[in-house]
């Protein structure tokens, strides 16, 4: 067989693949396997989000801004107080919402809130590298 014929031969050959036995089967298998990524990963965005919300509401009941060096503008302090007013019914209305869940007073013994942010932040790390992993061994 010269070149010539060899070319468009094996080209006629691949032009379309076969039908294999189990496509049905591999095709069930394929979507049970992105369903269920899908779960995990929604069950996981779920968890952190609350998780996340809840250390979130925590901070801004502890925000304490200091508007001290501005005492000389006019209207500073009657907003200052109106701010003040405002920010302590909207806190205790979240405090007392947060103590009906009873995670009012969510702490991991002594870690602080700088703490909870490098844990976070290096459990984040440590699910993207198990996940580019598990994507390289699909592959």
């Amino acid at each position: 067989m010269s070149a010539d014929e060899f070319d468009p031969f094996i080209e006629r050959a691949f032009e379309r693949a076969a039908p294999m036995a189990d496509t049905p089967l591999f095709v069930a298998g394929v979507e049970t396997r992105l369903q269920s990524g899908a779960r995990w990963r929604a069950a996981g965005l779920g968890v952190a989000g609350a998780f996340g919300g809840v250390l979130a509401l925590r901070e801004m009941l502890s925000l304490d801004v200091d508007l001290s060096g501005a005492d000389n503008v006019p209207g500073v302090q009657m907003a200052e107080s109106a701010s003040r007013s405002v920010n302590m019914d909207v806190a205790t209305a979240i405090h007392g919402v947060l103590e009906n869940w009873g995670v009012a007073d969510l702490t991991l013994g002594g870690v602080g809130s700088m703490q909870m942010f490098w844990i976070a932040a290096g459990a984040l790390v440590a699910l993207a590298l198990a996940g580019v992993v598990r994507l390289s061994q699909d592959v």
